[in-house]
């Protein structure tokens, strides 16, 4: 059984060229039986994996892959250049592995530098608001744990804030205390609107009305 790899990609995963090379090394002298292609501008509605109908991610040759006969030789799936933003994980196991007669092979196309990536691209008009700090419409229902720009990592914009001292009014009410007997009632001092259990003293116990 050959190596298995797995891709856990929670916001940002780089394959320089070197990268996907390493990954692509393959048995010399080994035919390859299947040679699938993978373009940003593919389609994984209408493609076929062909070099004229590539795939557009890298999620569909996977699942492609696994439909494959492995027993007549290598299948190489070869990436080209962009970057490709990721729905899920990519994680591959025992059933996207090779076997004894072929070797499954993910490589770069000559001269690209394929980037797997699981953040979003920003898209739209920024807003220059001064200092430094520019603005767009972003909707989203997840936190944004991280910003890059050109490949660096920003932050979003924060502000402190002081506190300025109680404000406000509140209304005391009154509260009855009697002893284990109930021979004595008393009042005592309110426990405050947001309070659910008032404290207790040994012997006492607390009645709210």
């Amino acid at each position: 059984m050959k190596k298995v790899f797995c891709l856990n990609l929670c916001v940002l995963l780089l394959f320089g060229i070197c990268g996907i090379q390493a990954f692509a090394q393959g048995s010399d002298g080994v035919k390859t039986a299947y040679h699938i292609y993978v373009r940003v501008d593919g389609s994984d509605e209408n493609g076929d994996g062909s070099a004229q109908k590539p795939f557009a991610s890298i999620q569909k040759a996977k699942d492609y892959v696994r439909t494959l006969d492995k027993t007549g030789g290598d299948i190489v799936v070869e990436i080209g250049d962009g970057t490709y933003e990721l729905e899920d994980t990519l994680a591959f196991d025992a059933a996207d592995s090779g076997t004894d007669a072929c070797t499954v092979r993910y490589i770069a196309s000559d001269g690209a530098t394929p980037i797997i990536s699981g953040g979003k691209t920003v898209k739209g008009s920024w807003t220059d608001e001064g200092n430094g700090i520019y603005s767009i419409p972003y909707a989203r229902d997840e936190k944004l744990r991280a910003l890059y720009v050109n490949g660096k990592r920003c932050f979003m914009t924060s502000r402190v804030v002081k506190a300025k001292g109680s404000v406000g009014t509140y209304t005391q009410s009154r509260r009855v205390r009697r002893t284990g007997l109930g021979s004595r009632e008393r009042p005592i001092p309110a426990c405050g609107s947001a309070a659910k259990i008032c404290r207790m003293t040994r012997g006492m116990r607390t009645i709210l009305n």
